[in-house]
């Protein structure tokens, strides 16, 4: 075959290893909210925290871990699907596909769901994390909630449809399939993320926000890996993943897990305290968060 054919080109049976993918980072998702709910560190319409001496650890644990990989995966998950439809659709049959598949849920979220929920706890507490004003806002205030992911795939995808307009994938021609990288390369992708991510947030800690409530602290990783989904699904990578390089990149990251409750447990333990490691700004503990990242 002389062009790769991007993955998703042709139509057939559901590839059930995406969707169990997709089913644990919405499992993760939920998760992290919930212990958000109860005392993790984060942002949420409600909160009700527990008081058990290790929760505020625990919670943190898993908030930080979660939060490590999971935002990233849904990113490149859903940026390897934009290249086969695009080729197969059309230009302007994909961009009315996803603006029905994207913009509807947001529009109902903003207009509908949202409002409810802050109706409710309105009604059941009498207290919310914020002030009203800043939480029907949806530009500068929190407003889009958790669809802000929902708003980033939009921006995303037309930013590549737009950038497809001067060099379009279908009209690619003699392109070779480039092999899938090896764990040097990865690693390396690793190191070079944690330095970019570090530094943003020497100047833009953890829980700084951007138009439509965007978290520029991962704004590195996310889009990096909408740019790897795309050049993945190019190259069918999903399809083709080396045992040697899975295997290895599958003892990386337990290592770094099982590195996590311990490195926590020591600025845990410190006079500053987590907010140095998790959050950023100029401290070498936040440094390591970025690159434990």
């Amino acid at each position: 075959m002389a062009v790769a054919e991007a993955a998703g080109t042709k139509s057939g049976s559901r590839l059930l290893y995406v969707d169990n993918l997709r089913i644990l980072l919405i499992s993760l998702v939920i998760t992290t909210h919930c212990s958000i709910t109860y005392g993790g560190p984060g942002s949420w319409y409600f909160h009700d925290p527990g008081n058990a001496a290790g929760t505020p650890f625990i919670l943190c644990m898993i908030d930080s871990l979660n939060q490590s990989f999971f935002m990233d995966f849904f990113v490149l998950v859903s940026a390897y699907f934009i290249v086969g439809p695009l080729q197969r659709k059309g230009r302007e049959r994909f961009t009315r596909d996803r603006l029905v598949r994207l913009g509807i849920p947001l529009a109902v979220w903003l207009l509908f769901i949202n409002p409810l929920l802050i109706l409710i706890v309105k009604l059941g507490t009498g207290t919310l994390p914020m002030d009203l004003e800043t939480l029907l806002d949806p530009v500068n205030g929190p407003a889009l909630g958790p669809m802000w992911f929902v708003f980033f795939l939009l921006v995303a995808t037309f930013a590549y449809l737009l950038w497809t307009g001067l060099d379009r994938p279908d009209q690619a021609i003699d392109r070779k399939p480039h092999s899938f990288p090896g764990i040097i390369s990865i690693a390396a992708l690793g190191l070079l993320l944690g330095m970019v991510t570090a530094g943003v947030r020497f100047f833009l800690p953890i829980g700084s926000t951007w138009l439509f409530n965007f978290q520029i602290p991962f704004a590195p990783q996310y889009l990096a890996m909408f740019i790897i989904g795309i050049y993945a699904a190019q190259n069918n990578w999903f399809d083709s993943i080396p045992a040697r390089v899975g295997r290895a990149c599958t003892v990386a990251a337990l290592l770094l897990v099982a590195v996590q409750p311990v490195i926590l447990y020591l600025f845990t333990d410190s006079a500053s305290g987590l907010t140095p490691f998790i959050g950023g700004g100029f401290h070498w503990p936040a440094v390591c968060y970025a690159f434990w990242e």
